[in-house]
């Protein structure tokens, strides 16, 4: 499966999508909370997109807060083999984490790992489809 190129923040822009390379992994980056539920929720989103995406290698991580890091999921993954990293951004708005850290996390994750690609998806709430879905929560406890 191709990963929508839906990306204004890549860290790379030369680095090939998930489908033209074998070792290939997305990473999906929550915020990360000091609430541990929160930080499960996260890791159990992921348990079920990942029997959604058969064939994609798929990973939890957190930009602050909880564990794994971006940057130790990235080392994880590097030693297991991957060589191209998508960053998926669980995140319903664009701000300083999208824009900033992310990018900042994928460069320096580049400068630790020779011939590593990582970039930077657009983030959840940016996917149009994410309208209708609230528009049906709206209608349902709006009656």
């Amino acid at each position: 499966p191709k990963l929508a190129p839906m990306t204004s923040y890549n860290a790379n822009p030369d680095s090939p999508l998930l489908a033209d390379t074998a070792n290939a992994a997305v990473i999906v980056v929550a915020h990360g909370s000091r609430n541990e539920a929160a930080n499960l929720a996260h890791f159990e989103l992921v348990e079920r997109l990942r029997t959604l995406s058969p064939g994609v290698e798929l990973r939890s991580a957190f930009l602050e807060l909880a564990q794994p890091s971006i940057l130790s999921a990235i080392d994880a993954l590097v030693e297991e083999g991957i060589d191209s990293i998508r960053l998926l951004p669980y995140f319903l708005h664009p701000g300083n984490h999208t824009s900033r850290d992310l990018p900042a996390a994928a460069a320096s994750a580049m400068e630790q790992h020779q011939g590593l690609h990582v970039s930077v998806s657009a983030h959840f709430g940016a996917d149009p489809e994410i309208v209708p879905i609230l528009a049906q929560q709206v209608l349902q406890v709006g009656r």
